[in-house]
């Protein structure tokens, strides 16, 4: 499941909704986040260092693991948090382990949540959080050359979901501040 990344409020997405069983990919530096970290250990979370090659033999064993128990792996392909109205470019990680594996991509949108929770401009109020999954993308027969084809139409459906779900539900977001000039834009 690959699932842009709004807040830290999309991780009770994950609690609620997704599939069982179901974990979840992170950086390994948030195991180390008080509370957080220790909870999302103790969930089942998977973290990894992406910037090593110890990462590649991570995702070898997910593979090998995600067959046997026919379990699902939840994935924030933008890397980090993002409120920029839009989505950050994908990492790769994800995709090559759909294809490795031979399982479908299971695109999730997170609709945006800055009419409610603003880390920018420091707002937090109630809201509704919106979330819709997509059809399911097959990686059968794909090889790791497709990698890159994958990654880019998976966010392009991604953004084409975000940006109706912004159209259907436009009067939520009419007094959503400007984001500040330091928040960098897609």
């Amino acid at each position: 499941m690959m699932c842009n990344h709004q807040s830290s409020l999309d991780c009770l997405v994950i609690a609620k909704d997704a599939p069982r069983p179901t974990a979840t990919l992170a950086k390994k530096s948030l195991l180390y986040v008080p509370l957080f970290g220790w909870a999302a250990w103790l969930a089942g979370t998977i973290f990894i260092e992406r910037s090593s090659s110890s990462a590649i033999n991570v995702m070898k064993k997910l593979v090998a693991d995600l067959k046997k128990k026919k379990a699902n792996v939840w994935i924030f392909p933008e890397g980090t948090r993002c409120q920029n109205d839009s989505m950050l470019p994908f990492k790769k990680g994800g995709f090559h382990l759909a294809i490795e594996a031979q399982i479908p991509v299971v695109p999730v949108v997170v609709g945006n949540c800055r009419n409610f929770i603003d880390i920018p401009n420091k707002i937090f109020n109630s809201g509704i959080l919106r979330v819709k999954v997509l059809q399911p993308i097959e990686t059968t027969g794909m090889t790791k050359d497709d990698v890159t084809k994958l990654t880019n139409s998976c966010r392009d459906l991604m953004l084409k979901e975000y940006a109706q779900m912004m159209e259907d539900y436009k009067q939520e977001y009419v007094n959503m501040r400007p984001l500040p000039n330091s928040v960098k834009h897609d």
